[in-house]
């Protein structure tokens, strides 16, 4: 049995550990990679009874994860890393067979016995019927052999999905890239839709994008996605499909392997022919994602039967379902009529259910409201837990019998309650002439129920602020109940919460998935809502309805007085108004008592059936529940047997269906969408309307709820995202559900990417009085976080603002463009300090002493770098001005060589020896303060040195090159090689790795720790002359091999393993000898310059030209890089590694969490 280290060349094996392995091995060398060890095949053939239960062999198999486990965590510098378990077979990633969701892959796994579980996972799935089936369709046979590779779990902030080839169009000259936040399991498994561009290869530029949950990573990091892809393609040698994973601005890749199939695979069984005539839409809107079987039971036992059993009563002409494929949900519509009989149907259908609205509030007070409570007692009173077996059965089937009706209620109340708010809309428009859309605020003020809820969260607030220690604990971050009822106060809180919750406590669900919780299951998250309310003061309730009312009141008044002269038209508005004062607030209110209510006691039935089938050991846990249909649990209730098989085919299939790309439609073609319209009717049946924008600065929608507000956006792609918003900021979601009510309650504005003027989010906006702006489509991945914007919610406008507070009035007459090169994303506030104290400082302080008649400039606007320049004497001759400059630069060049050796290289080094000593142990705060300013101090020193030899290196080699092509006539790539091979810095580098990586080389066992993949310290502890020569290596050079170009890279002295790695690599792969390189070099310099000086002969002047030139170019021109060497890397790690330390100073004191904060 053998472990392969990513890198090492037993990695490169695909015969033995896989191609997904041998690919990330091969690339590892190149690209940015992250960590890991292979436990090839001969571990799979050797441990495999272990799948049997055969406890030796586990044990074996444990042994040997457990040493590779500690090892790769001595290599990161964690005791137990979160790791992720990759299946890696062979013939997997293969040329014409890439394996793509056939094995498993088990993420975020951490320690010994959870890995060897996760791996036992890998190897089963080699024997699973779909890998089976796959190898069958493929051809390919022999007994299926796996390897596993265990993987550092990069915590993304983002993540990709790219492919090479267009995977639908097999198109070759774009780029699909698949972007999503957080890890990239949740966008494999549909739990959210990511975002999807097309980014043309020739220039990288986007040709297309379509975003659904905001702009999880910037355009220019997309553009780098994709030319990580063609870079692959390139070594690969063809199309490929790559995963990758954002974390602190840098691109890890995790998966590389082609593209065997430029086509994804949905596949759709018809249970009747006919439905593949018809166009079946992917239901986002309330359906979002891949459900399990229980979750897709309760959509059929709920709006599908509801919406079916309503449309036939009435005698509907439409037909319209919800069928599930593959876990998602599709719906399509289908007359019982002709087409020429259509347009009177659907016509005499809305008179009807507009006559029923002028009850429908009675028979919701009444009668509905009264059953669906009964129904909903019944269900609490059911103790699945105690029953016997046959009248548990009984009642299981009888709760689902009871969601169906109650789920027909609910449609009685949207198919009345929506067509006379429309209806209203349409009188209005007919009899006074204004907007119809104005007249929904008539009903806005008027939900009870939405009302007691808002006022029930404010007296809840206050309760929490009462009560100075819990309101801390509150704010301070995630508590649990318990722990706040050992808070001086906390008691009265609880009590307080568990009232709250007694009432309300079945809302909170994100979805319609089962496995949502509702508050009363999680009341985390309720105390999350409680911290974002006391960070800011709240409107009492009473007051905003009060305020929301005054339009509607003002609105009736005025038309009163219009029509008070026309009798007719004013009963026939009062008839109207009437029904839709009482209608009108049911198409909300509903969803409090049916939408969540009916999915929290469903939920919370399912899971005491599952407690009991647990204990009756047909389930390993209770949540198994949510992956058995109907009537299985009914069955399994009456006749207890395990099933623990099918559940996991059931879980294994659900994974299967969430790796899937789900189309937006299926079966027929989709006609061309219709003109969008303010309101939302049933006959919709999809919902996901949309305005398309055409300029990315004013955005349109649809005009929802009246009133302007700004503020800074915050994208809010789910309840996991709630904890981010807070008060006086502009909502900025895709749709909202009745849970989502506390966030409209903190919000300045509210912008939706779908629905109407009556849709949930516009409704609940009126209700509480906050504009909006609904339907304004891709509007999650035009805005980004904290992004100024106006919102107009009469008018149906957002605008992006963009505030800048220029440090001087006469900047904003410049152009300014964003600095790309340097920094691609906003940065935080200490790297904006970095680079206005370094780079800004640096060109100041160069162009005051230097005279050049431009001043370039950087500052940031929004954490975005900018560069501008502008004349600093306008009106002279900038010509003669630029002219004189750059003979002062040149003439710095001349003495520049003996100023680094003499002045600034030894100040650089002080500098960064005051940085290595600063300890702030034993200094008092003063002092400290007085340190950190020293520090910065030394920074914008090292930059104006920085600047100072760069002013005078680069022009110099310019110099070189306009001499040597116009004196002696020869290209600029022969002018730069005569100072080739003359960087003394780099080539000692060069050669001191060399010579330890040959030390490395002469020691076996130093060589096979290196290639096994061992920790530093075990490497250096294999042989003594190696370790003297890797300590005088660090001791050299420990801190110019920084991680990265950024503010705080780690360098080589911080992290070795970094050193090792690049031993690794060389000992891997043949490398010229230093001297020998150098030497090459030289000889093309002595070469060219020896032409030069024949060509030149007998032109004595030119010839003392160009040696004058020469001499001062091989001085100084090697600068160019070196600067990089003394200037760059060493200070970002310096100075990075002195922050670190007054970082921890913080924490010690308690100002900080995080050294890094």
């Amino acid at each position: 049995m053998r472990v392969a280290w990513l890198g090492d060349p037993a990695s490169l094996d695909a015969t033995t550990v896989g191609g997904k392995t041998a690919n990330l091995g091969r690339l590892a060398t190149s690209f940015r990679v992250p960590p890991g060890f292979c436990l090839d095949a001969s571990a799979f053939d050797e441990l495999r009874p272990a799948l049997d239960g055969d406890a030796g062999a586990r044990a074996r198999l444990r042994k040997l994860v457990a040493a590779s486990y500690a090892d790769l965590g001595s290599r990161v510098g964690e005791r137990e890393p979160r790791v992720a378990v990759r299946s890696s077979a062979i013939g997997e990633d293969a040329g014409d067979a890439s394996f793509a969701g056939q094995h498993e892959t088990v993420l975020d796994v951490g320690g010994v016995d959870a890995i060897v579980d996760a791996l036992l996972e890998c190897w089963r799935s080699v024997s699973s019927e779909r890998a089976a089936a796959y190898r069958k369709q493929k051809g390919i046979s022999g007994t299926p052999r796996i390897a596993v590779l265990v993987q550092l779990m990069v915590p993304a902030d983002a993540s990709a999905i790219a492919f090479s080839a267009d995977p639908v169009s097999g198109a070759r000259d774009v780029v699909v890239v698949n972007a999503a936040k957080g890890l990239g399991d949740a966008m494999a498994s549909g739990t959210i839709t990511p975002d999807s561009y097309t980014v043309r290869k020739a220039d990288l530029v986007i040709a297309s994008r379509i975003c659904a949950n905001g702009a999880a990573i910037a355009d220019d990091d997309i553009a780098a996605i994709a030319r990580l892809a063609i870079q692959l393609e390139t070594a690969m040698g063809g199309p490929v499909d790559i995963e990758c994973a954002l974390r602190g601005g840098e691109l890890h890749l995790l998966q590389c392997r082609p593209i065997t199939t430029l086509a994804d695979e949905f596949p759709v069984t018809w249970d009747d022919p006919a439905d593949a005539t018809l166009t079946w839409d992917r239901e986002d809107s309330h359906f979002a994602g891949v459900l399990a079987p229980l979750a897709i039971e309760f959509i059929r036992n709920g709006p599908d039967y509801g919406i079916k059993r309503q449309l036939a009563d009435t005698g509907h002409p439409l037909i319209v379902r919800h069928v599930a494929f593959n876990g998602r949900f599709y719906a399509s519509a289908k007359p019982r009529v002709s087409a020429n009989e259509l347009p009177a149907a659907l016509t005499a259908a809305t008179e009807r259910r507009r006559g029923l609205a002028r009850t429908l509030r009675r028979r919701w007070d009444e009668e509905l409201l009264p059953e669906v409570l009964a129904h909903y007692d019944w269900m609490r009173a059911v103790r699945f837990e105690t029953m016997p077996a046959a009248e548990a059965a009984d009642a299981w089937l009888e709760l689902w019998r009871r969601q169906n009706r109650i789920w027909a209620i609910h449609f009685i109340v949207t198919s009345s309650a929506y067509p006379v708010m429309e209806e209203l809309a349409q009188v209005y428009e007919r009899l006074v002439g204004g907007n119809g859309g104005d007249a929904f605020v008539v009903s806005q003020g008027l939900a009870p129920t939405l009302q007691r809820l808002e006022r029930d969260l404010h007296t809840l607030g206050e309760a929490a602020r009462r009560s100075a220690a819990v309101a801390e604990a509150i704010a301070g971050g995630p508590r649990s109940v318990g722990a706040l009822s050992a808070i001086s106060g906390g008691d009265q809180f609880v009590r307080a919460l568990e009232d709250f919750i007694r009432v309300h406590g079945d809302i909170g669900q994100e979805n319609f998935d089962l496995e949502s919780a509702a508050w009363r299951d999680e009341p985390e998250k309720l105390l999350a809502i409680i911290a974002q309310r006391l960070g800011s003061v709240q409107e009492q309730p009473a007051a905003r309805f009060a305020r929301v009312r005054a339009p509607a009141d003002d609105l009736v008044t005025k038309t009163r007085a219009q029509l008070a002269d026309r009798p007719d038209e004013l009963a026939q508005f009062e008839e109207v108004l009437e029904a839709a004062v009482g209608a009108g607030p049911l198409t909300e209110e509903h969803n409090y008592w049916i939408d969540r209510l009916a999915h929290a006691h469903a939920r919370r039935a399912a899971r005491a059936v599952g407690a009991r089938l647990v204990r009756e050991g047909t389930l390993g846990s209770t949540d198994d529940v949510f992956l058995l249909y109907v009537p299985e649990v009914a069955d399994a209730l009456r006749r207890p047997t395990a099933l623990v098989d099918l559940v996991e085919r059931r879980r294994r299939e659900l994974a299967r269906w969430r790796r899937l790309r789900a189309p937006k439609t299926i079966g027929a073609p989709p006609a061309a969408p219709g003109p969008l319209t303010p309101g939302v009717s049933l006959e919709r049946v999809d919902f996901d309307y949309s305005v398309t924008q055409d300029d990315r600065y004013t955005l349109k929608g649809v005009a929802a709820s009246p009133g302007i507000a700004r503020g800074p956006a915050r994208l809010i792609t789910g309840d996991r995202d709630f904890s981010k918003m807070r008060a006086g900021e502009v909502l900025i979601c895709r749709s909202s559900t009745v849970s989502w009510i506390p966030l409209y309650t903190m919000a300045a504005a509210v912008i939706t990417e779908i629905g109407g003027s009556l849709s949930h989010a516009a409704v609940v906006a009126r209700e509480f009085g906050v504009p909006a702006v609904v339907a304004c489509g891709d509007v999650l991945s035009t805005l980004t976080d904290g992004e100024p914007v106006e919102v107009d919610g009469t008018t149906g406008i957002v605008r992006r603002l963009f505030p800048i507070t220029w440090p001087d009035p006469e900047d904003a007459r410049l152009l300014w463009r964003r600095d790309d090169a340097h920094a691609t994303h906003a940065v935080p506030p200490l790297a904006i300090e970095y680079t206005r104290h370094g780079p800004t400082y640096g060109m100041r302080r160069r162009d005051e002493d230097l005279g050049p008649p431009v001043l370039m400039r950087l500052e940031h606007f929004n954490g975005r770098s900018y560069s501008s320049a502008k004349l600093l004497r306008p009106g002279e001759d900038v010509v003669a001005q630029q002219k004189d400059a750059v003979a002062r630069r040149r003439r710095l060049a001349r003495r520049m060589s003996k100023d680094w050796e003499e002045r600034y290289l030894p100040e650089l080094n002080e500098h960064y020896a005051w940085m290595r000593a600063l300890s702030l142990d034993r200094l008092s705060g003063g002092q400290a303060a007085a340190a950190w300013d020293d520090l910065w101090r030394r920074h914008r020193r090292a930059w104006r040195i920085h600047m100072l030899v760069t002013a005078a290196a680069y022009p110099v080699m310019e110099e070189l090159g306009e001499t040597y092509q116009t004196l002696v006539g020869g290209t600029q790539a022969d002018a730069l090689a005569l100072t080739q091979g003359l960087a003394l810095t780099l080539q000692q580098l060069e050669r001191d790795l060399h010579s330890l990586t040959e030390t490395a080389r002469r020691s076996p066992a130093v060589a096979e720790a290196i290639r096994d993949g061992l920790s530093f310290d075990e490497v250096r502890s294999r042989d003594a002359v190696f370790a003297q020569a890797i300590d005088a290596f660090l001791g050299a050079h420990g801190e110019a091999g920084a991680s990265g170009d950024h503010f705080g890279s780690i360098a080589w002295r911080d992290d070795p393993t970094l050193l090792i790695g690049a031993v690794a690599r060389r000992l891997a792969t043949p490398v010229e000898e230093p001297d020998v390189r150098h030497a090459r070099l030289r000889r093309r310099a002595d070469e060219v310059s020896r032409q030069a000086r024949i060509t030149l002969a007998d032109r004595p002047a030119d010839l003392e030209r160009f040696e004058e030139v020469l001499a001062t170019a091989c001085a100084t021109g090697p600068l160019t890089e070196e600067h990089n060497y003394w200037l760059d890397r060493r200070n970002h790690s310096n100075m990075g590694k002195a922050a670190r330390t007054f970082g921890a100073r913080l924490v010690r004191d308690g100002a900080l969490r995080e050294p890094e904060e």
